[in-house]
């Protein structure tokens, strides 16, 4: 090479950085080397459904996904045997609330699931149905 080459005897790979005044050359060679991990097999995991509906309401075959309202659950079924127990007919047991708070899954996920694992108070033979009035609301009740 002439006057002023600079020759690199050794493998350059990396990156390499070469800078002087024309008297002085510093050559700064750094290298990278990269570990290649052993590949891990996946382990297989089984998930179960999806808990989360998204806004769809949550059903009686849901009792299993739906959690979280124990207390309201425990404390509806109470307010239901009391009731029950203070009158001879059927009573209404109204479940109030806004528009897409829970009122129909807490009915239908969590109540009637508790129902049926754990009956009213001498009333196991009663019948649980479901009313979705929607725009014919008579003709809905008559198909109860």
């Amino acid at each position: 090479m002439g006057e002023r080459g600079i020759q690199i005897q050794e493998s350059a790979v990396g990156s390499a950085i070469v800078s002087g005044d024309g008297n002085t050359i510093y050559v700064i060679h750094q290298t990278t080397q990269q570990r290649q991990e052993p590949a891990t097999a996946e382990i297989p995991v089984k998930l179960g459904p999806n808990p989360y509906k998204g806004l769809a309401a949550f059903t009686e075959q849901d009792g299993d996904r739906y959690f979280g309202r124990e207390t309201q659950v425990k404390r509806l079924w109470e307010r239901f045997q009391r009731l029950v127990e203070q009158s001879e007919v059927p009573r209404l047991l109204p479940i109030l609330g806004p528009s897409g708070s829970g009122k129909s899954s807490l009915a239908r996920a969590g109540l009637i699931p508790a129902l049926a694992q754990r009956p009213l108070l001498g009333k196991a033979q009663l019948r649980v149905a479901v009313l979705v009035p929607g725009s014919h609301p008579l003709e809905a009740l008559a198909g109860v």
